[in-house]
């Protein structure tokens, strides 16, 4: 019984944060999307993340133009493997007031983690409450 509060409790307390967290991304993914400007960028090539004990993922580099046609390059966050190949082009979502915060946009990008956060805590809060009414 004790042991159920326990669990019940550290499973509503994880819930609630990582629910939290979900939702504070998706808004701000939100805000990204209505906010920035969208452009076309393209893969000039791949960074290699060095490590010994691993395959090494491949990180894109993309260069784009601003609307004043100023060009950046960023490194994106999302590997290689089912990503465009350098010469390629993708779309870019960057920050009007500081172009080079930019992102590789996609649907799925932009909102996977955020879903997966919320649904992440919708499942742990169900976890919480199997405890509590387990007893």
């Amino acid at each position: 019984m004790i042991s159920s509060l326990i669990l019940g409790s550290i499973f509503l307390v994880l819930g609630v944060t990582v629910g939290t967290l979900g939702i504070i991304s998706f808004s701000q993914a939100r805000t990204r999307m209505k906010e920035w400007h969208r452009t076309e960028g393209i893969i000039v090539g791949p960074i290699t993340n060095f490590r010994n004990d691993t395959e090494d993922p491949e990180y894109p580099i993309i260069e784009f133009r601003d609307s004043t046609g100023q060009v950046y390059t960023f490194k994106s966050d999302w590997t290689m493997s089912g990503l465009p190949r350098p010469g390629s082009k993708v779309q870019v979502l960057y920050n009007p007031m500081n172009p080079k915060d930019a992102i590789y946009h996609t649907e799925y990008s932009t909102y996977f983690i955020p879903i997966l956060l919320i649904l992440g805590g919708i499942t742990m809060l169900r976890v919480a409450f199997y405890y509590f009414f387990s007893i």
